[in-house]
């Protein structure tokens, strides 16, 4: 069963990809961080990190490598803040490394 936060995340997914579609690639930008820093705050550390690395695959669709940049790294320094490890034992299971198999 999909949690009310998760269907909030894909909505607000859903609304960047649109107005990524849609050329507004700063304003996006800035609202998968201001989103993001929210879900930190309510300790939505999943979300958080899944809505910068979903934002970061959208932008980089479009070549816009600042802003994916930006985004990738915001997610390390979650990882790095809320001191997830990624290791041998859990390298399969993190969220960082499903996410960098996509790519």
């Amino acid at each position: 069963m999909t949690s009310e936060s998760d269907k909030r995340t894909r909505r607000i997914i859903d609304n960047l990809i649109k107005n990524i579609s849609d050329g507004n690639y700063y304003e996006s930008h800035q609202a998968i961080r201001t989103v993001v820093t929210r879900y930190i705050k309510q300790k939505k550390i999943n979300a958080a990190i899944d809505l910068s690395f979903s934002g970061a695959k959208e932008l980089s669709k479009y070549e816009q490598w600042g802003s994916v940049s930006d985004l990738l790294l915001y997610m390390l320094k979650i990882y790095k803040d809320q001191e997830i490890k990624v290791d041998d034992e859990s390298k399969d299971d993190a969220p960082i490394s499903i996410h960098f198999s996509i790519l």
